[in-house]
């Protein structure tokens, strides 16, 4: 049986709603159950019409100037990403599991 990391996981999800495919379809091709595809779409509480809703992230190039205004500043590692304000707090909590941030300070 192959474990899946949460990024694989997370990965998968995105890939299958961007797809077009059946959850059948997708699992079979890549190997694993429909089932697990659908905890995970559960998990990270996506569903099919949500697809075109993911957070598009841009890394921050080293002394880029700021171009929004109030915004959210993740820093972890060498890898800093600004998000605007407004973004949802579901759509927030997806981007940290996404980064494997568990805890926000």
């Amino acid at each position: 049986m192959t474990r899946f990391t949460e990024a694989e996981k997370s990965r998968h999800v995105k890939e299958y709603l961007r797809s077009g495919l059946s959850l059948g379809e997708y699992s079979r091709r890549n190997g694993f159950h429909p089932a697990s595809l659908r905890r995970w779409k559960k998990k990270f509480g996506l569903s099919s019409g949500e697809a075109a809703g993911f957070v598009e992230i841009h890394a921050l190039k080293s002394g880029e100037p700021k171009t929004w205004g109030t915004c959210i500043e993740i820093r972890t590692g060498d890898l800093s990403i600004r998000l605007p304000e407004t973004l949802a707090a579901e759509r927030l909590e997806f981007i940290f599991r996404l980064l494997g941030l568990s805890r926000v300070s």
